[in-house]
């Protein structure tokens, strides 16, 4: 029997699209083809209520579009309160010592291979740019990096060392 409906998927596979595109979408509650068309047409009779009853929904189409929008931007607020718990921003001000990612990130000493170091530095925060961009400056206050992004870089703490000379 399931080798027979194997052979036959071809007649089958207009009834599936059909039940795909009528059912209700969890994220939106509406079916995808209630978004585009209303209703579908169930009968082949079409009296005058009928008619009147296909027009108001016809009408009605918009403020279902509408209404699945909100409920697609109320899950995606849902989603970045969830995820926004997680994220804690990097903070630097002008002064902080910073290391710095080395970027390209696939560039390796060859010697090294896969031991090769990803972040390079110290560097100074030269100054700070809105949306988490920075001017960095090395040790001598020559420009490395013009505008780099908080997330290729990582407070530098000094070494117990650094501190006795």
């Amino acid at each position: 029997m399931v080798e027979e409906n194997q052979r036959k998927w071809h007649t089958l596979l207009s009834q599936a699209l059909w039940a795909y595109r009528n059912s209700r979408n969890t994220s939106t509650g509406f079916s995808p083809y209630q978004l585009t068309f209303g209703v579908a047409s169930t009968t082949t009779c079409i009296d005058e209520a009928y008619a009147q009853r296909m027009w108001q929904q016809l009408e009605e189409v918009d403020t279902d579009r509408l209404n699945a929008l909100d409920q697609v931007v109320r899950q995606s607020e849902i989603r970045a309160k969830y995820y926004g718990k997680r994220v804690s921003p990097r903070l630097f001000i002008e002064g902080d010592l910073v290391w710095k990612t080395i970027l390209p990130t696939y560039k390796k000493v060859d010697q090294l291979g896969k031991w090769s170091p990803n972040w390079e530095g110290p560097f100074i925060i030269y100054k700070v740019i809105e949306n988490g961009a920075f001017i960095i400056v090395n040790q001598e206050g020559k420009l490395v990096h013009e505008n780099i992004n908080a997330k290729y870089l990582k407070r530098y703490y000094p070494a117990f060392s650094e501190h006795c000379h």
